[in-house]
């Protein structure tokens, strides 16, 4: 078996490290519209959509979906 190296998991990554300094609510939030825009997931509903109009979730928050 022959494996690759992998890059050193200590590098700064600023991106990561603006995300990482938001508050826990600011982190989901920017989570929940990335599933939505990149997978047509709705993280609340737990369920794929077929596209962008993801009709049946209500909306974005978990307030929406009581």
């Amino acid at each position: 078996i022959q494996y690759d190296l992998v890059e050193d998991l200590d590098e700064e990554d600023p991106e990561l490290d603006e995300f990482n300094a938001l508050a826990p609510a600011e982190r989901l939030h920017q989570l929940v519209i990335y599933l939505r825009d990149v997978y047509n997931y709705c993280f609340w509903c737990k369920h794929t959509y077929p596209d962008k109009d993801m009709e049946g979730c209500p909306g974005l928050t978990e307030e929406d979906h009581d």
